[in-house]
C-alpha cells in the first residue's frame, strides 16, 4: 500500500504513487504522483489522480515514504494511453523541449545559407 499524503489540490489525504521530473515547461522541478478516491453525487467510488508539484503536497506523521520509486526523467505531458507517449518518444520530446528551452529564439532550426558567408 503507498504512503498517505496531505495534498493541497483536494484539501485531503491522496495516494502517492511516486515522485516524477516534471517537463522543461513545468520548470524542471519535482512533481508527485498521487491518486485518491471520491463518491460521486449518485453514490459511486471513483478513482481519480494526477501529478502536482512536490511543494503542493506535505507528510502525515507515522507514513514511511522510503521506498516511493524516483523517476529521474522528466514525465511527458500527454494522455499515457497515447501510443505517442512511449519510452523513446518521450525522451524525444524532452530533448527538442529542452533544446527550445535553451534556444528560444530558434537559432540551431537555422540552415546556414550562402548568403551567409564564411564563418
Amino acid at each position: 500500500m503507498p504512503p498517505i499524503v496531505r495534498a493541497r489540490v483536494i484539501e485531503s489525504v491522496a495516494y502517492l504513487l511516486g515522485w516524477e521530473r516534471l517537463p522543461v515547461t513545468d520548470g524542471r522541478g519535482w512533481g508527485a504522483r498521487i491518486a485518491w478516491v471520491e463518491q460521486t453525487a449518485d453514490g459511486a467510488w471513483q478513482v481519480r489522480g494526477g501529478v502536482v508539484p512536490a511543494n503542493a503536497v506535505k507528510p502525515v506523521n507515522g507514513e514511511d515514504y522510503a521506498q516511493v520509486p524516483r523517476d529521474p526523467r522528466p514525465s511527458d505531458p500527454t494522455d499515457p494511453r497515447d501510443p505517442k507517449s512511449k519510452r523513446h518518444e518521450r525522451d524525444k520530446e524532452f530533448l527538442a523541449e529542452l533544446r527550445r528551452a535553451q534556444d528560444p529564439w530558434g537559432l540551431h532550426e537555422r540552415r546556414m545559407k550562402k548568403a551567409d558567408g564564411p564563418f
